[in-house]
């Protein structure tokens, strides 16, 4: 089963929740950013075909990620042990803080709030809950997609202290 589904969530785990700890202010140096690349960098050096992530926005956060489809869930497990110590914090995300969590919690109710129920609230030990985006091979990926989207762009002042969270597959 070689697609965007099969992917571990362990490989994204490391690569996204990294930004957790991300400097918000559009004046970090981006030293984190640099990491991540080096990580990807890395993960492609042991045969995980992982693009470059983007840059974080202005405030900050850093976009989602995903492995491409067709990725064996064994070898990118072994690449991710080889390479998450080039993660910010070693892959390990920063805990969230009081008023980040609330922010998270508002994000999230405002998702759910707009079409996307399945929009997880952050655990209770503060890290980013985990939720499964549209992925492009299911038949209900145009709307899906486009439900999110407009979610989205609906809740982006709702909980704007809130760290990147992880988008990732997880069947």
């Amino acid at each position: 089963m070689g697609h965007l589904r099969t992917v571990v969530p362990v490989l994204l785990l490391a690569g996204l929740l990294a930004a957790c700890g991300e400097d918000p202010s559009p004046s970090g140096t981006g030293d984190d950013h640099g990491k991540r690349l080096a990580y990807a960098k890395c993960m492609r050096d042991n045969g995980v075909d992982m693009p470059d992530p983007e840059p974080p926005n202005a405030l900050g956060v850093a976009p989602a990620e995903r492995a491409v489809p067709g990725e064996d869930a064994q070898a990118a497990r072994v690449a991710n042990e080889k390479c998450r110590h080039l993660l910010p914090n070693g892959g390990v995300p920063e805990p969230m803080s009081a008023e980040q969590r609330a922010a998270a919690l508002e994000f999230a109710r405002c998702m759910r709030e707009h079409g996307v129920e399945d929009f997880p609230d952050p655990g209770a030990d503060g890290q980013p809950g985990r939720f499964d985006p549209p992925v492009p091979d299911d038949p209900d990926y145009p709307a899906a997609n486009r439900e999110l989207t407009e979610a989205s762009e609906a809740c982006s002042g709702a909980g704007d202290s809130v760290p990147a969270a992880p988008m990732a597959p997880t069947r």
